[in-house]
């Protein structure tokens, strides 16, 4: 039986049951529930919980739990970004708001920290001194998925902060050439539910479509604006318009 922090005050008065293998923990219960408003809830009714003094997370594996656990204790100094892809799913299920406000500022503090835009501006130099990098170490590549995680679960600054810097790469004329088709494809839904971002794509649209500018790191000429414009308004009319009651301008 693994046991969380102990305290000299308080006697642990609460198990917790994690994962298929039923590993169980001991917590004082109201320091739990401090930090976890669904514990509080369950604590608080008169439930079979608030009898045994036992809770279960079968679906929360114990080496998920233990980082979920040690960021509230410690901070997310050292959470990595697949640290924050394990733990955000547990932290806003069960509402463990300290957890999610740990997530949010790593997010944000790593997006800032990288500048997008000059990430973008060295990768653009680079392919034209004929550097060769797999797909995968474009910049929008690590990117995305941060945005896409902050997206999901509604995390407040690091959302800011990704539509902050993707607005920065769409208001360059060169950076915003290297958001690649399949680019879109990812930030299509991220895209039609902020309107934020409505202009500046719009923007960027009109001006990709007057010059006739093509995308010259994928070495292939593949129609740019006219095609993502279709990618956009297609993904936003077959699964937002009836939804949201607005239309893509």
């Amino acid at each position: 039986m693994n046991h969380s922090k102990k305290l000299k005050c308080a006697a642990p008065d609460l198990q917790v049951e994690v994962g298929p293998e039923k590993k169980v923990y001991e917590y004082v219960g109201v320091v739990l529930a401090a930090r976890c408003a669904y514990v509080d809830s369950l604590l608080a009714t008169p439930m079979k919980e608030q009898q045994t003094r036992r809770l279960t997370f079968p679906e929360i594996y114990p080496k998920v739990w233990d980082k979920m656990m040690r960021f509230l204790e410690e901070g997310g100094s050292d959470m990595t970004f697949e640290d924050a892809v394990e733990v955000i799913p547990f932290y806003e299920k069960y509402r463990f708001e300290g957890g999610i406000n740990i997530v949010d500022t790593f997010l944000a503090r790593q997006v800032s920290d990288k500048d997008m835009l000059d990430r973008m501006k060295h990768f653009i130099v680079s392919k034209r001194n004929g550097a060769i990098a797999p797909l995968s170490h474009h910049p929008m590549a690590w990117f995305i998925p941060r945005m896409q995680l902050s997206h999901t679960y509604n995390i407040e600054k690091a959302s800011e902060v990704c539509i902050e810097s993707l607005e920065g790469i769409l208001q360059d004329e060169e950076a915003r050439i290297v958001i690649w088709v399949r680019h879109w494809m990812d930030l299509a839904p991220i895209v039609v539910e902020d309107r934020r971002l409505w202009g500046p794509i719009s923007e960027v649209l009109l001006k990709v479509g007057e010059s006739n500018t093509d995308n010259f790191v994928a070495g292939s000429r593949q129609g740019g604006s006219t095609m993502i414009f279709k990618l956009l308004r297609a993904l936003y009319e077959r699964e937002y318009a009836e939804k949201k009651g607005v239309r893509f301008p």
